[in-house]
């Protein structure tokens, strides 16, 4: 079964929604059958990092109004996500 990943603090992506849920995004681009009992743990890591990465097909965002943002205002989706790491983002240790 396809793990299901949800982010702790907000973030402000177009493949992460509100609550922090990005499971839409692995249903489309990472079928079931890829994900076996022998997946690693830095196989999901990976998966999730490429689900933030990239932005590839607009029928599949969760949150419409981030890509809309994306698309029309790149500089405005890049101060709003800076301003949502700087308030929810946590230091790596």
């Amino acid at each position: 079964k396809i793990p299901e990943t949800n982010f702790i603090d907000p973030i402000y992506h177009p493949h992460i929604d509100t609550d922090g849920f990005s499971c839409c995004y692995f249903e489309h681009h990472l079928p079931a059958e890829n994900w076996k009992p022998l997946s690693s743990l830095g196989d999901i890591i990976n998966a999730v990092i490429h689900a933030i990465d990239v932005f590839d097909d607009s029928s599949h965002f969760i949150r419409q109004d981030s890509i809309d943002v994306y698309q029309n205002h790149r500089q405005t989706f890049y101060d709003n996500a800076q301003r949502s790491t700087l308030t929810y983002g946590r230091p790596r240790y």
